[in-house]
């Protein structure tokens, strides 16, 4: 009896780890080392050994060549040239945006009409329309309806379009032959971004609640409130408490938020626009914050020489849009602008996305990317940025103790109102070890007092208008 009860586990046995090589198989079977030209564009090989396996991936190489585009306008007006109907450069009356292109034929923007305004039925609501005089083709700016011929810089093969993400359209090479293919062992792949780099801007409150210059209180409690909430560390709550009992200030939790969103939103070009001279050695990265019940992530950009936060970006997602205005802000805020700019961080691949964009955006510098990977590294190599990674995780150590006793936001405004003010501090008042006890930014007249500070900069800031606000006077 025991011999059978044997023989029937080992069958059993058998057949459960045949079952489990077989489906290992059929998966493995199942994915293409590269998908047929026309119709399958299923997962291949490569792909997966990426994700899962290797650690470098060529198609995100911030240096990669950008696709070239198809300038069908050309052909079309040899055509008209030499049907003796010449296509002349239109005289605009009013000036258009020169980086305005068609998408269907390519033609630059001398040859854009601007049709005035039109409804579009995806945004609902009124848009620029612009006719190109060439191909008749009407659109919206960065519409991707009808997108444009791109052809691979390697073997100038056509691109066909792979995937369609929220923020890009994916193309890749379909040539077996392609010289990047024997090369690196991967396909050709190319992003057309869907949005303009130089509008972009990091995230704000929306609007402010309450006119600080037209409060029953004076300044003086207000930069009391912000000591409170910002400086030590307390809570809406708590601040109003200590208010109320050590100062006879009865105010509410929700007033003193009015007065936080309204005060981040005086004070944000301290954080966005005011010119400082920096290294050529920055550092990003992100960490986790909660708002309304979900995850919002903090990307944090700094200069590695004094350590100065340059740009403080909340956003809702964890993407190579939030990337890009984190980067891009920090960039706006250097004073003297080099020809390289070296960019440590880890190796999530927004980061690569988002260099590999500005890159081939041409701005007239060059971003050098320094990716770190980890918190110690493995083996007998050291990674030389391995020290400005850390540098960027003690900075989050300066930030995160104040976020952990909020317990959360209750909004997205309420987060970018504390994480504004929160950089503000850390980079006038808050005193670093590492600059001999002192701030990384100087402001001239600026009291020692930490109440008296905050009072300073909002007297100095409450009658001036944010969108005009003269930075030299600081």
């Amino acid at each position: 009896m025991q011999r059978y009860i044997t023989e029937y586990l080992i069958r059993f046995y058998n057949f459960i780890l045949c079952s489990f090589l077989l489906r290992i198989a059929h998966f493995i079977l199942s994915l293409e080392y590269y998908p047929p030209e026309k119709s399958k564009t299923e997962k291949s090989v490569k792909t997966f050994l990426y994700r899962h396996v290797q650690l470098y991936d060529p198609t995100l190489d911030p240096d990669l060549p950008k696709a070239i585009p198809d300038s069908y306008y050309l052909s079309i007006m040899e055509k008209a040239n030499a049907n003796g109907n010449r296509i002349k450069p239109i005289k605009h009356h009013k000036p258009i945006d020169k980086n305005i292109s068609c998408p269907h034929c390519q033609a630059p923007a001398e040859y854009i009409y601007n049709g005035g305004k039109k409804y579009s039925a995806g945004q609902k609501k009124m848009r620029d329309n612009y006719v190109c005089k060439i191909c008749r083709h009407q659109f919206f700016p960065n519409c991707h309806k009808i997108s444009a011929s791109w052809y691979c810089p390697f073997c100038s093969s056509k691109l066909y379009l792979y995937k369609k993400r929220q923020e890009f359209y994916l193309y890749r090479c379909p040539n077996k032959k392609c010289a990047f293919l024997k090369q690196n062992n991967a396909i050709y792949k190319f992003r057309d971004f869907f949005l303009d780099i130089s509008k972009l801007q990091m995230a704000s409150p929306s609007a402010p609640k309450v006119n600080l210059k037209n409060i029953h209180y004076s300044t003086s409690v207000v930069g009391l409130a912000i000591a409170f909430y910002i400086n030590y560390k307390l809570s809406l709550r708590e601040t109003a408490q200590c208010l109320n009992e050590f100062f006879n200030v009865q105010i509410s939790h929700q007033t003193l938020a009015n007065w936080i969103q309204s005060l981040a939103i005086l004070l944000m070009p301290l954080i966005a626009d005011e010119k400082i001279d920096t290294s050529s050695l920055l550092a990003i990265d992100e960490t986790y914050e909660r708002y309304k019940g979900k995850w919002g992530y903090l990307y944090l950009c700094i200069d590695t020489y004094r350590e100065p936060v340059l740009s403080c970006h909340f956003s809702a997602k964890r993407n190579t849009l939030a990337a890009i205005t984190a980067i891009m802000a920090a960039i706006k805020r250097m004073k003297n602008m080099p020809d390289v700019i070296h960019l440590v961080h880890d190796c999530h691949a927004t980061y690569f996305l988002a260099i590999q964009l500005i890159n081939q955006a041409q701005l007239g510098f060059k971003i050098q990317s320094h990716p770190v990977k980890g918190l110690k590294d493995k083996g007998p190599l050291k990674n030389p940025y391995r020290l400005y990674k850390n540098v960027m995780e003690r900075v989050f150590g300066s930030f995160k103790p104040a976020y952990y006793l909020k317990r959360g936001f209750s909004s997205f405004d309420g987060a970018c109102s504390f994480n504004l003010l929160q950089a503000i501090f850390y980079n006038y008042f808050r005193p670093h070890q590492a600059n001999h006890s002192r701030p990384p930014l100087i402001i001239e007249g600026l009291p020692k007092n930490p109440i008296a500070k905050w009072n300073f900069l909002i007297n100095r800031w409450i009658n001036l208008s944010v969108g005009q606000t003269d930075m030299s006077k600081i």
